[in-house]
């Protein structure tokens, strides 16, 4: 970052979520050694972190602050960083044992949530549509939405972001619909508050 800082300053340097901080003390030393950071996405375990986020927002008011608003790893997962590197195609086999595929970096969170999805959906960290407002009211209006690698998955991924974003202007258009339709990773029906959760 600071090589193309130094020789290429046209180029814009955004901080990824794959950083996984989650202390102000960690972007305070990131930004005074990268100053020019246009943009950071806090580790998805934050994202509820409001004292954190609103002091982010105010020691750095020029610093783009982006969310990840529909991770499918549940807050604190020993495995996420292992999700974050680990990228092996479907087919492939680990040391002759077909069941250490991809899956391997998901399969606690997928566990837990099969489990006690209603616990998942409570203290998980997602960015409900309902919650956008929140993070505007501090200054926080850049989300992402996770899926572009879901090229397998393209038009379902398409149409959850259309109900996620039709959900923000009006959530009485979505009262029907299953929640998994914008948070992907859950599977199973729940009928909880109006809204049809997969259980």
């Amino acid at each position: 970052m600071t090589y193309i800082a130094k020789h290429y300053q046209d180029f814009e340097i955004l901080a990824s979520t794959s950083l996984e901080y989650k202390t102000i003390w960690e972007y305070q030393n990131f930004i005074q050694f990268h100053p020019e950071i246009k943009q950071i996405v806090p580790s998805h375990d934050v994202n509820k972190n409001f004292l954190l986020l609103k002091n982010l927002r105010k020691r750095y008011p020029n610093v783009e602050i982006e969310l990840m608003v529909n991770e499918g790893c549940l807050q604190g997962c020993s495995n996420r960083m292992f999700h974050e590197m680990i990228s092996i195609d479907k087919n492939t086999v680990i040391n002759n044992d077909k069941s250490l595929l991809s899956t391997y970096a998901t399969s606690l969170c997928n566990h837990i949530i099969e489990k006690y999805p209603i616990q998942s959906l409570v203290i998980g960290t997602h960015i409900y549509p309902w919650d956008i407002n929140e993070y505007a009211k501090i200054g926080i209006t850049n989300f992402k939405l996770v899926g572009r690698d879901g090229y397998e998955h393209f038009v379902d991924y398409l149409k959850g972001y259309t109900i996620y974003l039709i959900a923000i202007e009006n959530l009485k258009e979505i009262e029907n619909c299953a929640i998994s339709d914008f948070l992907h990773h859950l599977y199973n029906k729940i009928i909880i508050w109006g809204f049809v959760f997969l259980y």
